[in-house]
């Protein structure tokens, strides 16, 4: 499951990138991750979450699934939408489109850590204030907080249920694009894709 919202993506870059920059990054971002994933094997089913008719068409031409949300409700009701849609599955992974550095080997490691026996696989942030890869066990799940200290929440309700956790802490993972340092980070990696090119041109034009 991706949710992507509708607009102002990215606002915290504003003051480096405009608009239309920005609007280009999501839709680079959104495909470099779905081409991960795809490529990973681990997924039976990739669904993107989003009210954006155009994101949408986009993540249909790369090969998932659309799920139309009616208004933008924040990543909590993304997922709880897609949770709520999609039975039958022994567990969900949940990302956030933009993981510039993420690959495949990664998206394996966290399956296999789940595959293990861990109810909920999950990954921090940089600032370990955020969650960018979380696995959910359909039978074991936990509560979504989604907000402010969404890793140490999900730790803390996974604790509360009594579920066993795995944590994994790479760096490919940890790193999402919210400020102008995260850009310039991704940019500076020598991670190949379509988003690393587009910062890339960005950082060198400014």
């Amino acid at each position: 499951m991706v949710p992507v919202k509708r607009n102002g993506q990215k606002t915290r870059l504003s003051p480096w990138l405009g608009q239309s920059e920005r609007s280009e990054l999501t839709r680079l971002l959104l495909e470099d991750l779905l081409r991960t994933v795809d490529r990973s094997g681990v997924s039976s089913g990739t669904f993107v979450v989003s009210p954006s008719a155009e994101i949408l068409s986009l993540a249909r031409g790369l090969g998932a699934r659309g799920l139309r949300e009616k208004r933008e409700t924040g990543v909590n009701g993304a997922v709880e939408l897609a949770l709520s849609s999609l039975r039958g599955y022994e567990g969900y992974l949940v990302l956030p489109a933009d993981l510039p550095l993420l690959r495949p080997s990664d998206l394996r490691r966290a399956a296999g850590l789940w595959k293990a026996g861990a109810d909920v696989v999950i990954s921090p942030s940089a600032a370990f204030n955020g969650t960018n890869l979380l696995i959910l066990t359909a039978s074991r799940r936990i509560g979504l907080s989604y907000d402010k200290n969404s890793f140490w929440n999900h730790l803390a309700n996974a604790g509360r249920d009594r579920r066993s956790v795995a944590v994994l802490a790479s760096e490919r993972v940890m790193l999402d694009v919210d400020t102008e340092s995260d850009a310039k980070l991704a940019a500076g990696s020598g991670t190949p894709g379509k988003s690393i090119a587009y910062l890339k041109r960005m950082v060198g034009g400014r």
